[in-house]
């Protein structure tokens, strides 16, 4: 059993398959600028703490203390 395929039938899926593509791509669209705003705002909120560096100098400055006397 054969069917004809008419170019036009074959346009017809590809313009649907177009369209649909579109519609999920633009239907994401503002889910996606939704979790970029989130984003930018948790760098906001966690700027603080990645800023604030631990002095790892102190703990060393006790144990030489420690070991060899004051300084």
């Amino acid at each position: 059993m054969s069917k004809r395929v008419t170019a036009r039938t074959v346009w017809r899926y590809l313009e649907r398959g177009f369209l649909l593509y579109g519609a999920g791509v633009g239907g994401l669209m503002p889910c996606y600028e939704e979790w970029l705003r989130r984003a930018r705002d948790e760098e906001r909120a966690d700027a603080p703490e990645r800023d604030a560096h631990w002095d790892w100098s102190v703990p060393y400055r006790w144990y030489d203390d420690a070991a060899h006397g004051p300084r």
